[in-house]
C-alpha cells in the first residue's frame, strides 16, 4: 500500500471523518441533494471541507447548480491555493441529521409535522442556518394516524405501516416510502412527485388524482390500485409496472 507522505495530499474529507460522514448523512437527506450519487455528494463535502463553507445554504445551492450542469467543482478548484485550510483543521460543526422518532400520539405527531414544516420552510430560505426537524418516521406503524393536508415533502418514512391511512391532498413529493405498506390508502390527489416508491405496497390504494410525476419504482405492487385521473410520468419504472398500469388503463376504458 502507498502511503501518503504529506498531509496536503490527504483529501479533507479523509482528515476529519466524524465531520464528513455527518455531513454526507445531511446531505442524503437534504431536499437539494438527495438525488445526486455518491460521489457528488462526496465532492461537494470535499469542497465544502476545504472552503470552509458549513450552514451556508446560498453557496450549497450554487454549488449543487454547477454540479447539475456537469462542472466537475473539485477540478476546477485544482491550482488555487489552500494553505490555510491544509494546516488547520475545518472547525466542529453543528449538522443536523434526524434520528427514527417512534410515534406517540396523534398530537406527537403534529408536533413533529409541524417542525418538519418549518424544517422546509429554513430550507428554502437561504442565508438561515440549518436546523433539525426533518421528519424520520423510519419503521412505525402509522395506521391510526390522520395525515390528510399535511406536508411532508423530504420526509422518511421507510418501511412505516400506512395500510388504510389518510393520506388525501397530503404533499410528499420527494418523500422515501421504500418498502412502505400502503395497501387501501387513500392518496387521492396527493403529491407524490420524484417520492421513491420502490419495494411499496399500493395494492388496492386509491390515487385518483394524484401527481406520480418522476415517482422511483422499483418492485412497487400497484395491484387493484385506483390510478384514475393520475399524472404519471416515473423517473424509474419496471416492466411489471407498466404492465399494471397497462392493464389499469384498460379496465377505466372498457368502464
Amino acid at each position: 500500500m502507498v502511503q501518503r507522505s504529506d498531509k496536503a495530499s490527504i483529501p479533507h474529507w479523509e482528515r476529519d471523518t466524524k465531520v464528513s460522514s455527518a455531513m454526507l448523512a445531511a446531505l442524503a437527506e437534504h431536499p437539494l441533494t438527495f438525488d445526486l450519487d455518491e460521489q457528488q455528494r462526496l465532492d461537494l463535502v470535499e469542497l465544502a471541507m476545504r472552503e470552509r463553507k458549513f450552514n451556508d445554504l446560498a453557496w450549497l445551492e450554487a454549488t449543487v447548480l454547477r454540479i447539475r450542469a456537469g462542472e466537475q467543482i473539485l477540478a476546477t478548484e485544482e491550482g488555487k491555493a489552500e494553505t490555510t485550510a491544509a494546516t488547520a483543521p475545518p472547525p466542529a460543526a453543528e449538522i443536523p441529521v434526524s434520528l427514527p422518532v417512534q410515534v406517540q400520539s396523534q398530537e406527537h405527531l403534529e408536533a413533529l409535522l409541524e417542525a418538519h414544516t418549518a424544517w422546509i420552510k429554513q430550507t428554502l430560505e437561504p442565508g438561515k442556518e440549518l436546523v433539525s426537524g426533518r421528519a424520520n418516521f423510519k419503521g412505525n406503524d402509522l395506521r391510526t394516524y390522520v395525515f390528510e393536508g399535511f406536508d411532508l415533502r423530504a420526509a422518511n418514512l421507510e418501511g412505516c405501516d400506512l395500510r388504510g391511512a389518510n393520506l388525501i391532498g397530503t404533499n410528499l413529493a420527494g418523500a422515501n416510502l421504500t418498502r412502505a405498506q400502503l395497501q387501501e390508502a387513500r392518496l387521492d390527489h396527493a403529491k407524490l412527485r420524484r417520492t421513491n416508491l420502490s419495494h411499496a405496497d399500493l395494492s388496492r390504494a386509491s390515487l385518483q388524482g394524484a401527481d406520480l410525476r418522476q415517482i422511483v419504482t422499483h418492485f412497487t405492487k400497484w395491484e387493484g390500485a385506483d390510478l384514475r385521473g393520475t399524472v404519471l410520468e416515473t423517473k424509474d419504472v419496471t416492466p411489471h409496472d407498466k404492465e399494471k398500469r397497462a392493464e389499469q388503463d384498460s379496465e377505466t376504458t372498457e368502464q
